[in-house]
């Protein structure tokens, strides 16, 4: 799933790690994936005391970077993520979202969308998200918020054939619930004042 979500983000590589305490000592690993071809790039490992976690990063950082032929001042400003928070969001969704914990993943959509209301694609994955919990009608409501948008969002042909989907399982869960028969009846017990 980490790939996958790679992919979505629009990154070439994708970071993983994880990091455990031995004795006073912490140690981090980190592994670099290719997003295309799935292959290990590298894996580096750095460890030192709880309280260097500074320097652990950055020794763990000169490593990567190394590994992967890449300068630490070599970025653009183009290519700063200016809204970490958003994109926290939003990966997070998706790590929700492909494990179908489907309203934790909506949840993380909304926070995204609040920060950045004009980040379409955290729309789109928070009307899947609803939908794959069931809740049609809310999926087609954000949906249409997707199709207002015309051009300016290219992804319409996914757009359109999400809502036929929508709308026909909307229909199926309605015919569902009305072929069931109801029986309802009260009881009512009344205590007569002397």
């Amino acid at each position: 799933h980490i790939l996958e979500i790679g992919r979505l983000t629009g990154a070439n590589l994708v970071l993983n790690g994880g990091f455990i305490i031995e004795k006073d000592q912490l140690v981090v690993d980190a592994h670099i994936y290719d997003i295309a071809t799935t292959q290990l790039i590298t894996s580096e490992r750095a460890e030192g005391e709880i309280g260097d976690i500074v320097a652990i990063e950055e020794e763990l950082m000169k490593k990567l970077l190394k590994d992967i032929d890449i300068k630490s001042n070599a970025l653009k400003s183009w290519e700063v993520d200016n809204h970490p928070s958003v994109t926290l969001h939003y990966i997070r969704g998706l790590g929700y979202y492909y494990v179908g914990r489907f309203n934790l993943a909506g949840k993380e959509f909304m926070e995204a969308l609040q920060l950045n209301p004009d980040f379409h694609d955290a729309r789109l994955f928070w009307a899947r998200s609803y939908l794959g919990d069931k809740e049609y009608q809310h999926s087609l409501i954000e949906l249409e918020k997707l199709l207002m948008l015309g051009e300016k969002y290219p992804k319409q042909s996914e757009v359109q054939e999400l809502r036929k989907k929508c709308e026909m399982r909307s229909e199926e869960h309605t015919s569902e619930l009305q072929s069931h028969s109801f029986i309802s009846y009260a009881v009512f017990c009344l205590k007569k004042k002397k």
